[in-house]
């Protein structure tokens, strides 16, 4: 078996969006077989599953989750002011090879995955669109 056919260890960042599931998707496929984990960086202030503003990010984390589950990907979510710092620790504490990000914000000076990847150095950064 060649290098590009070995699994690989892989993080895929989703926000509490439903279109998210794309993300893990591509992430299955770049992991080929190896492990897979989705994660959600909450701010501080913003209930995750069941606070006070049940709603449409908690029914879209939990869509995320089943669909995290149907790739046998565990689901890391916590809250965090800095998400590039929780990101980048929790790439690094999970041993990630590939961090798989959606497109960033238009108009942002540095794109998230490039400052991402200035912290990660050996790790793909992988942009899905």
């Amino acid at each position: 078996m060649s290098g590009a056919d070995q699994p690989v260890r892989v993080m895929v960042c989703v926000t509490a969006q439903r279109q998210c599931e794309r993300l893990i998707r591509a992430g299955s496929a770049i992991a080929r077989g190896g492990e897979l984990s989705v994660v959600h960086v909450a701010p501080m202030d913003q209930p995750l599953l069941y606070g006070e503003n049940v709603g449409g990010d908690s029914q879209a984390l939990d869509f995320l989750y089943r669909a995290a589950r149907s790739f046998n990907a565990d689901m890391i979510v916590e809250h965090n002011d800095n998400p590039l710092d929780a990101i980048a620790a929790l790439a690094a504490r999970l041993g990630a090879q590939c961090v798989v990000l959606g497109i960033s914000a238009a108009g942002t000076s540095k794109p998230f995955g490039e400052a991402l990847s200035s912290r990660l150095p050996g790790v793909r950064v992988h942009t899905e669109l």
